[in-house]
C-alpha cells in the first residue's frame, strides 16, 4: 500500500498540461546588392574584324538585390593586349540582357555608361557581351578586356 501511495503522490509530476513557447526572430534588412560572376566570357574575332564575346561566349553575372539599388554598367576596357597590338581609333561597347527579375534590362551595344534602377529581386542573371573595334585591326595574340559593373 505504501508503494501505491508513493506512486499516487508522484503522478501529478508526470502528467502535466501541454506547454507552448513563442520562438521569435527579428532583423533589419538594409539595401544590399550582391554581384557574382557565374560564367566568364570568352573573346573571338567577328567576321567584321571586331574582338567580341559574340564571336566567343557571353559572360553571365548573378545579381541579388534587397531594397532599391542602382546597377551601373561601364563599357569594356583592355586589361591586356599582345605586344604587336597598336591602338588606332577604338570603340568599346557593352550589351546585356536580363533574365528573371531583370527581364526589362535589355541593352543593345553601347559605348556609354548605363544605369538601371532595380528593386528587391530574387537571384537573377544578366547575360553580357563586350566588344572593342580598332581602326588599325588586331595583331595575333591573347586579348583580355573587362566590364566594370557596380550595384549600390
Amino acid at each position: 500500500m505504501r508503494g501505491l501511495r508513493f506512486c499516487l503522490l508522484l503522478a501529478p509530476l508526470w502528467i502535466s498540461p501541454a506547454s507552448a513557447a513563442d520562438v521569435t526572430f527579428s532583423g533589419t534588412l538594409t539595401g544590399i546588392c550582391t554581384l557574382t560572376l557565374s560564367t566568364p566570357g570568352t573573346l573571338g574575332l567577328t567576321a567584321g574584324g571586331v574582338v567580341s564575346s559574340t564571336a566567343g561566349l557571353p559572360a553571365v553575372l548573378s545579381i541579388l538585390s534587397i531594397g532599391t539599388n542602382t546597377l551601373t554598367v561601364n563599357p569594356p576596357v583592355w586589361v591586356s593586349t599582345p605586344g604587336g597590338y597598336t591602338a588606332g581609333t577604338e570603340v568599346a561597347e557593352v550589351a546585356y540582357s536580363g533574365l528573371s527579375g531583370l527581364g526589362i534590362a535589355n541593352q543593345a551595344f553601347t559605348s556609354s555608361v548605363t544605369t538601371r534602377s532595380i528593386s528587391t529581386l530574387p537571384l537573377s542573371l544578366l547575360t553580357m557581351n563586350a566588344q572593342i573595334s580598332n581602326s588599325l585591326g588586331f595583331a595575333a595574340g591573347a586579348y583580355q578586356m573587362k566590364v566594370v559593373v557596380t550595384c549600390s
